[in-house]
């Protein structure tokens, strides 16, 4: 179902599928053109997590014979690896995985978009256009918000969109979040958020920063 809603996105930014891939699980190729100017695309569901090198000879082997031929394919196609997990949480403990992929320089620059089985499950009966609807619906941002880590339509929706490359994302006045809601965010789901409210406790109180070491060493040796 991600795959379609991609596929459907990059139609509408100008590409164009190549038909017969896609197929029994092999990765689905997509070009755009303007002139002398070519972007190609491959979206490949990967079911088990697997090596840069691997992924790279995947793509490069099932490609079609004329991009193959074509000197643009290597140093222009954007790469969306597409992973289903059971649980949202489950992605902690992948992430160096993921990490290893996204940063890996050769051959295709590539994104790796996560969604889980209840997420995927919210996607039922969305189109591109309900879901550019969703990230800019104040509604159900401030839900999102309220609880990060459950799963909701607008969590994955804006996950898409993050990760598709040549996505642009209409943007009302007012809809920016305030970089500490980044970082919020990212604290409550790397688990770590009480370790950062106790530093930021202890810097109000102009304590130096081998001071907040030495107190945080001696509460963890208390807690354990």
């Amino acid at each position: 179902m991600i795959k379609k809603i991609i596929e459907e996105f990059a139609i509408n930014h100008g590409y164009k599928r190549v038909d017969g891939t896609g197929n029994d699980n092999q990765p689905s190729y997509l070009i755009q053109a303007y002139g002398d100017k070519k972007r190609f695309l491959a979206l490949y569901e990967s079911k088990v997590l697997t090596s840069p090198q691997e992924l790279n000879s995947i793509v490069n082997s099932e490609a079609p014979e004329a991009f193959k031929s074509d000197p643009a394919f290597e140093k222009n196609t954007d790469l969306i690896v597409l992973h289903n997990l059971e649980h949202r949480a489950d992605f902690k403990k992948i992430e160096a995985k993921v990490f290893s992929i996204e940063e890996n320089p050769y051959y295709f620059k590539k994104y790796f978009l996560y969604f889980s089985d209840a997420e995927l499950s919210l996607l039922e009966g969305h189109d591109i256009n309900s879901l550019l609807n969703v990230v800019t619906d104040e509604k159900r941002f401030s839900e999102y918000k309220e609880s990060p880590l459950e799963p909701t339509l607008y969590s994955v929706a804006a996950r898409i969109l993050i990760k598709v490359p040549f996505i642009r994302v209409p943007i009302k006045e007012g809809n920016l979040k305030p970089i500490q809601v980044y970082l919020d965010e990212a604290l409550i789901e790397g688990n770590v958020h009480e370790l950062y409210e106790k530093i930021i406790l202890q810097q109000n109180n102009d304590a130096q920063p081998d001071e907040i070491i030495r107190s945080l060493i001696s509460e963890e040796m208390e807690n354990s």
